[in-house]
């Protein structure tokens, strides 16, 4: 199997020579222009003698000049297999540079298609056309087969109806630490240092484990002004060029995958997906304001034997391909490239192209209109940020320290890696959020500004902005330049959410939501204008206070002043109606469009209740302090446990608890209830081996799996390089002689666990003996092993011995002068290791037992 990072590449010789003829050919091939080829001709779709096809789709032709008025496709143009003639249809468009056919019925399956022109065409301008003919090959399957990353689609478990908003704190006399909300809106934090009534921030708050996502607006302050929460989960949401709004709707069928379309007033006015039969990528949607049209990523799985490809590779690997469309207003395909037909697949960084299963070589997640006539495409496991002709559908240059045919010269900085969002400024530079994953030396990420001189093909870092303390965001990311030279920078997968600076690195605005919640990129726009007409206006009564519910003063407050504003057949999420200690805080929604007001006013009477709120409980099962905040006079009480008093020492168990009280002040009779759920996480240990015997070894770490539960892995000296959000992943190791590794696992509550195990390198050298032995004077052995392992010393020292997952076997034990001998009967066969200290120093000795 080959190795490579970032460029350098590890191969045997013969390997070698296979690889750089086949990189020989196809550079042959795809250096030529269309024109050369086919003169008068500029784009071909799809691309001439290209494999892999969908069944569905349309065949597009791009001429220098525009086609006749009188131009009679269908006099012309011939589509066969060789043995059949295939009957097609010319879709209508305005564009006369552009020629679109679409067979009758779908295409057959593994077919050599032919596209003849069997007339000369005179194109208006003069230029003529002679016959040609083109041929491509379809896909062995009807159905374009779509890969759906599991981890983001796990259902999350519904928290139960009856919560109210919580405070955060600890039960008092019990340590029991509670989380800060069971709401189902999420909180957002927001540090400013500047007032601006104007801004307003875009983010697709997006759980882990997902479920039920939203796209929000918030202002300045970090108040909510917008709150959509979507039917399951979504991802990108944005304002387009002209002002209109969209996002991508995801399910856990990626069929079902499409781009929502909103109007300047947030309004849904159409769908999108991808077409000629490909599947719509979850990445992006980008409207192009001259043409109304879209640009759009679509995916597609190529069944490939890797075996004519890579060393090592399986006959029978997917591969997970990249497809850019532009779109009409009517959904027809106009332009399509696809990956694989133009980028070598041996340029991937971090991705086992001899894997089994789905292999996502590429994974392109920005596309960018460079200009009228050229695309930027950011491909993040190819470190690359790709130029593209729009016209031609051609390779203008390709941008990366890792691309093997990279077009620049990188004259002050590594590069990047991993990167997202990648645009091209006013200035002509080029700006993109890099992930740093396989950044050289510490690890972070950043927002990265290159000035391009696309005449000596140099790259020059102008600016970047690294946040104090580094943040390091494994996956997403955006960048966005403001009017003012001020950076929107959105973390991806870390915290906090966004970052907003000023020219010399001030930061302006910090916004954070909770640790479980990301957004895949941030936004910012000065569109208060928009949003103001569709903010309910209303009038709310003044505070009133009241000892007895039955008030018919209060009462009627309730009923003629907070009704008409509250419909009470709309989900609670949109009613938010919180309950906070004696004061009902009423916010109000307009539930046609999701805008909310945020007056309020104070409603409130002394309610006898319990004194705490519906919380989660993180650290498990424990006693429990429950207490009665009561205002009113004269009130006696019974717990469903059957105690009386006001004060009562709860045992949780797993899962949802429900406590409640009768209660009577004399006034009324009064029942409250209070729910504590418990989380179910018990402690864990990282399986995997701990000692590392050579410098970057791959190791595979497990924990506990449990259903629908987030997973999450941090690693120092070791880069994870499969496996992110699961619950086994494989870490490449450095060369440090000691590092560490921590995986936290969250509940559908939000509930994290953590572990952690450090890693330590030691020496091949007798399995660390001839080393030992040459510093200490210490023995052991025998080597191999038995009924008995004896340690031989003329020093003090103390050891341990421990299996190759890290658990301890013996716990630290002293030994002194002389021979000591452990028994080792019950051992069952295998590697052991046995920890030494001998004057301050550590020694790691690997022995088997038979």
């Amino acid at each position: 199997m080959s190795t490579k990072f970032c460029g350098i590449v590890m191969l045997d010789r013969n390997w070698i020579l296979k690889v750089l003829l086949l990189v020989l050919l196809s550079s042959t091939f795809t250096s030529k222009t269309y024109s050369q080829t086919f003169f008068g001709v500029d784009y071909i779709s799809p691309y001439p003698q290209s494999k892999y096809n969908s069944v569905e789709t349309n065949i597009i032709i791009r001429f220098k000049q525009p086609l006749p008025t009188s131009f009679d496709a269908k006099r012309v143009f011939y589509i066969n297999t060789g043995t059949q003639k295939l009957p097609y249809h010319v879709i209508e468009q305005s564009d006369r540079y552009r020629l679109l056919l679409k067979t009758d019925q779908k295409l057959p399956i593994a077919s050599i298609i032919t596209v003849q022109i069997k007339e000369e065409i005179e194109l208006e301008g003069g230029i003529k056309v002679a016959p040609f003919q083109f041929t491509f090959i379809t896909n062995s399957k009807e159905k374009i087969e779509g890969f759906v990353n599991e981890d983001w689609l796990k259902p999350k478990k519904a928290i139960p109806s009856e919560t109210r908003k919580t405070e955060s704190g600890t039960s008092s006399g019990t340590g029991i630490a509670i989380s800060n909300e069971i709401n189902n809106q999420v909180p957002f934090n927001m540090y400013t240092s500047i007032a601006d009534t104007d801004a307003f921030f875009l983010l697709t708050s997006m759980y882990s484990p997902r479920n039920n996502d939203r796209n929000v607006i918030v202002n300045a302050q970090g108040k909510y002004i917008y709150d959509m929460r979507v039917p399951y989960l979504a991802n990108n949401f944005c304002m387009q060029p002209d002002s209109t709004f969209s996002y991508t709707l995801l399910s856990n069928n990626i069929e079902d995958y499409c781009f929502i379309l909103m109007d300047k007033t947030l309004k849904v006015v159409d769908t999108l997906q991808a077409g000629n039969g490909y599947l719509t990528d979850l990445h992006e949607i980008t409207k192009d304001p001259q043409t109304g049209n879209y640009f759009i990523l679509a995916d597609r799985i190529l069944d490939v034997d890797m075996t004519q490809l890579v060393k090592d590779g399986k006959p029978d690997a997917k591969l997970m391909d990249i497809v850019i469309q532009e779109l009409d207003q009517n959904h027809n395909v106009l332009f399509e490239w696809k990956a694989f037909d133009h980028l070598p697949i041996s340029d991937v960084v971090g991705v086992d192209l001899t894997a089994t299963g789905t292999i996502d070589y590429i994974h392109s997640n920005s596309i960018s209109l460079d200009s009228d006539t050229t695309l930027l495409l950011s491909s993040r496991h190819f470190c690359e940020v790709t130029r593209i002709d729009r016209r031609t559908g051609q390779i203008i240059w390709r941008l990366g320290p890792n691309a093997s045919s990279n077009s620049f010269t990188f004259t002050n900085d590594f590069g990047f890696t991993y990167q997202h969002h990648a645009q091209r400024l006013a200035n002509g530079n080029i700006l993109l959020f890099d992930n740093g994953n396989f950044r050289p030396g510490a690890r972070y990420s950043r927002a990265v500004e290159y000035q391009l001189d696309e005449v000596n093909m140099r790259a020059t870092k102008v600016w970047e902005y690294r946040h104090s303390p580094d943040v390091m965001a494994y996956f997403m990311g955006s960048v966005q330049r403001l009017s003012n030279g001020n950076t929107v920078i959105g973390w991806g997968s870390d915290n906090p959410n966004l970052t907003e600076v000023d020219s010399s690195n001030h930061v302006i605005f910090e916004g954070s939501f909770p640790d479980n919640v990301m957004s895949y990129r941030v936004y910012k726009h000065k569109i208060g204008s928009l949003l103001r007409p569709h903010q309910p206006v209303f009038e709310m009564p003044e505070n009133y206070v009241s000892c007895k519910l039955n008030d018919p003063n209060f009462t009627n407050k309730l009923i003629y002043t907070i009704q008409p504003y509250v419909d009470p057949t709309i989900s609670e999420d949109y009613q938010l109606f919180n309950l906070t200690g004696t004061k009902l805080n009423l916010t109000l929604l307009d539930t046609s469009n999701h805008f909310y007001s945020y007056h309020k006013r104070d409603l409130s009477y002394r309610y006898v209740k319990i004194a705490q709120k519906d919380s989660l409980i993180c650290a498990g099962k424990g006693l429990f302090t429950i207490n009665m905040a009561d205002n009113c006079e004269n009130s006696t009480y019974l717990w469903n446990t059957g105690e009386r008093s006001n004060e009562i020492i709860y045992q949780t168990k797993d899962n949802l608890n429900k406590v409640y009280v009768k209660t009577s002040n004399g006034l009324q009779n009064q029942t409250d209830t209070l729910y504590l759920t418990v989380s179910p996480i018990d402690p864990f240990d990282i399986i995997g081996d701990p000692y590392l015997t050579k410098p970057y070894l791959v190791l595979t770490y497990s924990i506990p799996y449990y259903k629908g539960f987030g997973y999450n892995w941090k690693s120092i000296n070791g880069n994870i390089i499969g496996g992110f959000e699961s619950n086994a992943v494989q870490v490449q190791w450095s060369n440090k002689t000691h590092s560490f590794l921590q995986a936290t696992i969250t509940d559908n509550y939000g509930c994290e666990r953590k572990s952690s195990m450090d890693t330590i390198f030691y020496s091949q050298s007798a399995n660390g003996m001839e080393e030992l032995a040459n510093a200490t004077g210490i023995k052991v052995y025998p080597s191999p092993f038995k009924d008995q392992l004896n340690i031989q010393s003329e020093k003090e020292y103390t050891y341990k011995l421990r299996n190759l997952n890290g658990q301890e076997i013996i716990a630290i034990s002293s030994g002194t002068f002389g021979i000591k001998t452990i028994n080792t009967q019950d051992l069952a066969n295998g590697i052991y290791i046995v920890d030494i200290e001998c004057n301050g120093n550590q020694y790691h000795i690997k022995l088997v037992k038979e």
